[in-house]
């Protein structure tokens, strides 16, 4: 059965390519049409450009004034620059200044007397006291001395002689300030005793009087350079001494030793102090005052710090310096037990060995190994 295809059929199943539907017609039509659209479109486009020319009218009278006027308009920016309408460029801020201790009203400990120990002419008694200080006259730092070695700067002021203490050999040229030791009182008063650390003395005369230094004593020669210069080897060894000075001991009172044992490089005290009366000295003597001897001492450091004489006591610092059995710096426990066997008492960080009833000879441990030898006169 022939079905009759509909008109749009044919027209589909012809050659687009080959067929011209492009024909000058239609070229007619659309050339029409195209005029049509610009006469409708025109009157729209010059209502558009009204406003432009508006704005471009305005733009050149502008410029014109500026033209003609021109020294006026830069006279105006150049005022306008100068009273700061410029926007600043931001720079930071200054770095700040620490603010210093206020001293101007502490006391000065002024003692006028010649003679008599020190401790019933202070201003001040020692239950008074509630903390300290020490303001660094090099740094400007102050640091507080810990309320537990409180005792070691009361005790040295207490037991200074005014006469047997006196530095004789320090004058105003040779002293020079290196710390500011501040006393607090419970009732708010600060007083204040200069001391220079090189002399290891205290000024306690009237300012700049020249003539009132005297000697404090080897305790405090210790702390002041722990506070002050904490970095060198009696600063150290000052750390050491006041760890094992306040750990628990236990004793053996049982134990008995024989000198030979306890002495080093074949020297007990009185050996070392005869055979050291030549040597020549690392640095220069720092004197001290002794109140249980009532004299002034040095403490001396021998043998490039190998050797450190203070307080009635040698103290060794290396390994070139042994016992009898070999104990020296750098022996274990172990060691030390099989050579010298347990000591008389000890801590964790600090074993004595003495001969009857007194004190000869102590080890200072660090790190599980042995970091001093020291030798001690017997009282």
């Amino acid at each position: 059965m022939n079905e009759q295809k509909p008109e749009w059929y044919a027209k589909l199943k012809g050659d687009p390519i080959r067929e011209k539907t492009f024909t000058l017609d239609k070229i007619h039509q659309i050339e029409q049409k195209a005029e049509e659209y610009q006469i409708q479109v025109q009157p729209r486009k010059r209502k558009a450009l009204v406003p432009l020319l508006i704005v471009t009218a305005l733009a050149a009278m502008v410029l014109f004034v500026v033209i003609v006027n021109k020294d006026t308009v830069g006279q105006w920016f150049s005022d306008n620059n100068q009273t700061g309408i410029e926007t600043p460029i931001p720079t930071s801020p200054p770095p700040s200044t620490p603010t210093p201790t206020e001293t101007s009203k502490d006391l000065r400990v002024e003692i006028t007397e010649t003679a008599g120990v020190l401790w019933h002419l202070l201003p001040f008694k020692t239950e008074d006291v509630s903390s300290m200080t020490v303001l660094n006259e090099n740094t400007g730092k102050e640091v507080s001395i810990p309320e537990e070695r409180n005792y070691i700067i009361l005790q040295s002021l207490n037991w200074i002689d005014l006469t047997k203490a006196k530095a004789v050999n320090v004058s105003g040229e040779s002293y020079e300030l290196s710390a500011l030791l501040r006393l607090h009182l419970k009732d708010g008063t600060v007083y204040a005793v200069p001391y220079d650390i090189n002399n290891n003395v205290f000024d306690l005369g009237e300012p700049d009087s020249g003539n009132s230094f005297y000697y404090s004593d080897d305790q405090t020669v210790l702390l002041m350079q722990s506070l002050l210069n904490p970095d060198s080897q009696l600063a150290e060894l000052d750390r050491d001494m006041d760890k094992a000075h306040n750990e628990d001991s236990s004793r053996d009172g049982k134990r008995t030793y024989n000198l030979d044992q306890l002495m080093v490089n074949g020297n007990d005290y009185a050996g070392w102090e005869k055979e050291l009366e030549s040597s020549s000295l690392d640095q220069p003597e720092i004197r001290y005052y002794d109140s249980g001897e009532e004299k002034v001492k040095g403490l001396n450091i021998y043998d490039k710090g190998g050797i450190i004489a203070i307080s009635r006591q040698y103290v060794f610092t290396t390994n070139q310096y042994k016992t009898s059995g070999g104990v020296t710096v750098g022996s274990t426990p172990d060691e030390v037990l099989a050579n010298l066997g347990e000591p008389s008492s000890k801590s964790a960080s600090k074993w004595n060995y003495n001969l009857g009833d007194y004190q000869r000879f102590y080890l200072l441990f660090e790190e599980n190994v042995v970091k001093y030898m020291v030798v001690l006169i017997p009282l």
